[in-house]
């Protein structure tokens, strides 16, 4: 990459902030073996949430643990296998094709983790050098590389060949695994791929050609991406070396998005969790029952909220299985004990302090001593201590309480399950979102921005209205922004209230740079490249970090490349300047620094 698309790249992640796409987690339903929250084969794909999560949109429909934390060890134990083969047995011949060559395995990991290294069964005739390597599924340059030669006169085992350092990979997402044979001799079957080979947290990928066939080779003098493949189904018997990395259970952190809670299901809570601007939604229907039971300490930052569907689903803050806490909590003289506790505004103070929203001592409150209001939301009969009956939402009281503590609210309203924006091969984007649950929803406005500041409306769609099942909804945006565009819904009410979304983003064509900055820093003149996808005015200023703006110049941009010359002579002393390009279908800002 040049310097100067680094600059402009680095200024626009300084100013925009970093947007990633939804993470959508649903878990399988039901759940007869009792895996655990943190176990991969509790959702569908086996692709667990990770820790923390941000952004996460998590759908639990089956009962389900956050499991004790005691000794980092889950409940239900994962699988420790490291390797995509296990209990298979290799061939006892070797193959020589009178050529060197690269022979290969598409898999993925279904957690978070490392390849250490690369192992292949390894004949006794097949002794010198091997380069083995980790690449993308697309190829290009190998993530890593090792070499180790070996003289003659071992026994057929299996040959681990470890990297420098480890490589870090993504659940999910498919990698390669290949191995240089120098001496022409290689091992393989047939047969193998023609279903996938799974372990619990590794698989090596079912033979899909033409774009994932699986096992792959390629004759060369060197290393190389294979990409060529034989009889479905074979197998070069080259493995992976993978480590997992710990789910730290001792405390789970969710920063935003959106964990629910939906049909008959429990959530147990057995170990330290933080909300930090998360909704948990308990609940998603008027007549469906689900418990929360907390068992340990949920923390909830004063952007985070717990809300309760309807009248039968409830929190039970009590610690009925006598769970010992794992989080540390300092609390005065108050002992640790399982509840919700809540950050106290600066209204009354100390700011930040914590506060106990529901425990089994009821509504607590640490004011130099212990207020305590048993709650008594929606209960037809006496209502215990440490629990909460719905429809009822987290909600700030006022002074004098200045207390974040849990009161009466309307039925669930629109429950929004994702929300996604993909560019079509057309060059247009659609915004894609799924609600799990409508009651009274008007319509959705879907608004877009080029710097998440200045909002328009592109285009608006009718709701369904009130339904307690999934419903799918598209919009397309024609005319998109060059560059990196931002969406979000605006969900409304029939009685006109409304929430908004969080935002997703999605850019134009990588291989077009929006916006170049030739000189930055800058002297005596600011020269610019300007990639427009069609031709439109485009507005330029450039102003200081107080707003005051010292340039402000039109230009008629044609589609493709304009450059632009901005001269600073009116422009102060050096410093730092915001310049700002604004079009039909362009939104840049970049910070730019005068020396």
């Amino acid at each position: 990459m040049k310097k100067f698309y680094a600059q402009i790249f680095i200024a626009a992640f300084l100013l925009t902030g970093f947007c990633s796409k939804a993470q959508l987690y649903t878990s399988i339903n039901p759940n007869p073996s009792n895996f655990t929250f943190d176990d991969p084969r509790y959702w569908v794909g086996e692709v667990r949430p990770p820790n923390p999560c941000t952004g996460c949109t998590i759908n639990v429909n089956s009962t389900t643990t956050l499991p004790s934390s005691i000794s980092n060890v889950p409940s239900t134990a994962l699988p420790t296998a490291t390797n995509v083969f296990t209990a298979q047995t290799p061939p006892g011949t070797a193959n020589n094709d009178g050529l060197a060559l690269t022979v290969g395995m598409r898999f993925q990991a279904s957690v978070p983790g490392q390849v250490v290294g690369v192992r292949f069964w390894q004949n006794a005739l097949m002794s010198g050098s091997h380069t083995v390597a980790l690449y993308a599924n697309g190829g290009g340059a190998p993530l890593a590389t090792a070499t180790l030669s070996d003289a003659s006169g071992f026994p057929s085992r299996w040959r681990t060949i470890n990297f420098g350092a480890p490589v870090t990979i993504t659940p999910g997402t498919t990698y390669v695994v290949a191995v240089f044979m120098a001496n022409n001799f290689y091992v393989f079957s047939t047969g193998d791929f023609n279903a996938p080979i799974n372990n619990g947290i590794l698989t090596g990928l079912q033979h899909n050609p033409p774009a994932n066939p699986n096992a792959v080779y390629d004759y060369g003098a060197a290393l190389q991406f294979p990409t060529s493949f034989y009889t479905p189904g074979t197998n070069y018997w080259v493995d992976v070396n993978f480590a997992a990395t710990p789910y730290t259970l001792n405390n789970v952190v969710f920063n935003g998005g959106i964990i629910g809670v939906r049909g008959n299901t429990n959530l147990n809570i057995n170990t330290k969790v933080q909300l930090t601007g998360t909704a948990l939604s308990i609940g998603n229907d008027p007549t469906s029952t689900q418990t929360l039971f907390v068992n340990d300490q949920l923390f909830l930052d004063p952007t985070a909220s717990v809300q309760l569907a309807n009248g039968t689903t409830h929190i039970d803050a009590n610690n009925n299985g006598g769970n010992p806490i794992v989080g540390t909590f300092t609390f005065g003289a108050f002992p640790k004990q399982a509840g919700i506790y809540t950050v106290r505004t600066a209204a009354i103070g100390p700011p930040g302090a914590t506060d106990i929203t529901l425990s089994a001592s009821s509504n607590s409150r640490w004011d130099g001593g212990f207020t305590e209001n048993p709650y008594m939301l929606n209960c037809t009969l006496t209502c215990g201590a440490g629990l909460v009956f719905g429809p009822a939402s987290t909600q700030y009281q006022a002074l004098p309480n200045d207390f974040y503590g849990f009161g009466p609210a309307a039925t669930l309203p629109v429950v929004l399950a994702q929300f996604i924006a993909s560019k079509q091969s057309d060059g247009s984007v659609k915004l894609s979102w799924t609600t799990s649950q409508e009651v009274n929803a008007g319509y959705y406005d879907v608004e877009r921005s080029g710097d998440q500041s200045g909002w328009i409306k592109i285009g608006s769609v009718k709701a369904k209205g009130n339904s307690t099942i999934a419903t799918d909804y598209s919009l397309f945006d024609n005319l998109p922004l060059d560059g990196t565009g931002y969406y979000r819904l605006k969900m409304v009410d029939l009685d006109g209230k409304f929430v908004y979304s969080k935002t997703v983003s999605v850019s134009a064509d990588k291989n077009a740079v929006p916006l170049v900055i030739y000189n930055n820093p800058f002297t005596d003149m600011i020269r610019l490249k300007v990639n427009v996808g069609r031709a439109q005015n485009l507005t330029m200023t450039v102003s200081d970090m107080l707003g005051k703006t010292y340039i402000r110049q039109s230009v008629q941009a044609q589609a493709g490349d304009n450059l632009v010359n901005l001269q600073p002579a009116v422009i102060g002393g050096s410093g730092i300047y915001i310049l700002r390009i604004t079009g039909d279908s362009y939104n840049q800002t970049a910070k730019i620094e005068k020396q």
